[in-house]
């Protein structure tokens, strides 16, 4: 009975997201679909909805962003410098959980229509995906390993590159968390000075046909710095703590992501994160409140 009790617990924060941010893929999802396709497992769901601090903010999250994404890359098919445009939504869901929908155009000199990637991310505080759903649609030149160059912008470079053709082709993949190591509430109030650590690890389940690919991450946090809110963009209030995490990607590479803590909002803006020697940095270049 307390398992079933905990299950819907979380049923419901998923049924009020769903409430509120209808989901916008070309294929709708229910609410059952959402927790059955990512694979998130009970005990993250059921560690958040005992573990996560009463979280109040005084102001609502942003219901939408539109982030510049430049990208350093190694990549001959993206260039060695591109930039892309994220435009995201978000709504504020129970329990420290976030939901955000981002529409992603990447452009590349050897895919005239560039790629378009679909994803919706439920998060904790905006630091760690508890699940993920990615759609995308590809015209792919002869030649192109598609699904190795999706791969190296998600981070996931273990995914399979099976065609090489001229035809548009989807790609879908989903990911969700199978352990969290997080102290939520140390997450939910950082200090500077403060040194802290997570870990997860997540399955990825790659369609058509493909197996899942497990990954496992640590990283070393330090909240460095205190700064105005309105430095990262005018219209956000109070202040933003600075906050860098560093660990090793499952390829071995060094792995680095900074973050921007908005007080104000209870919420982690990534504003550059790096694999080896990829790069990419983040600025919020529209904002609607």
């Amino acid at each position: 009975m307390k398992k079933l009790i905990q299950y819907l617990f979380v049923l419901l924060i998923f049924v009020s997201f769903w409430g509120v941010a209808p989901c916008q893929a070309q294929e709708n999802l229910s609410v059952s679909d959402f927790l059955l396709n990512t694979g998130v497992d009970q005990s993250v769901t059921t560690k958040i909805s005992k573990e996560s601090p009463e979280i109040e903010r005084r102001n609502q999250l942003p219901r939408k962003i539109v982030t510049e994404a430049t990208a350093y890359t190694n990549s001959p098919q993206l260039g060695n410098v591109n930039v892309r445009k994220e435009e995201q939504t978000i709504s504020q869901l129970q329990g420290g959980l976030i939901y955000s929908a981002v529409m992603v155009h990447i452009p590349s000199p050897n895919i005239p229509s560039g790629i378009s990637i679909y994803m919706q991310n439920i998060s904790y505080l905006g630091l760690v995906v508890v699940g993920t759903s990615v759609t995308s649609g590809i015209k792919v030149d002869n030649g192109l390993q598609a699904f190795g160059l999706i791969g190296a912008l998600l981070g996931i470079p273990k995914i399979p590159m099976p065609f090489s053709t001229s035809n548009t082709k989807t790609f879908a993949h989903t990911e969700g968390l199978k352990t969290l190591d997080l102290n939520l509430a140390q997450a939910a109030s950082p200090a500077v000075g403060q040194q802290w650590r997570f870990s997860t690890s997540k399955d990825i389940r790659i369609e058509p046909g493909h197996k899942s690919i497990s990954q496992h991450l640590s990283m070393e946090c330090e909240t460095t710095e205190k700064v105005e809110a309105s430095t990262i963009h005018p219209s956000f209030s109070g202040s933003a703590q600075l906050i860098t995490c560093v660990g090793k990607a499952d390829n071995g590479n060094d792995l680095v992501r900074n973050y921007a803590f908005l007080e104000d909002y209870k919420w982690y803006f990534t504003t550059s994160s790096s694999i080896g020697q990829n790069k990419t940095d983040y600025v919020i270049k529209e904002l609607e409140m």
